[in-house]
């Protein structure tokens, strides 16, 4: 919430067409309470800063314990990046 004015102004300036809010840190500021990644990652959700597609910080794909976890969260973050590109045209 401090930093909120920071970030209502960065979007003005910028004017992005869409937000990739990488982890539930950034999910959460952008859409104003707590989000699941396992739920809505992949989908473009709407905030008042516009769409926004949430997905996987990569610090937590190097923390995953198992390679298959690390792998399957590695890929699903470039799905959600290759989505975020499409929907920016």
């Amino acid at each position: 919430n401090a930093c909120r004015p920071w970030l209502q102004k960065q979007v003005q300036i910028i004017k992005p067409k869409i937000i990739v809010a990488l982890g539930a840190t950034a999910a959460q500021s952008l859409l104003g309470k707590a989000t699941k990644i396992t739920e809505n990652r992949g989908k473009v959700l709407d905030s008042e800063f516009g769409p926004v597609i949430i997905s996987w910080h990569p610090s937590s794909i190097l923390r995953s314990i198992y390679d298959e976890d690390s792998k399957q969260k590695r890929e699903e973050l470039i799905k959600d990046l290759k989505l975020a590109a499409k929907k920016s045209k």
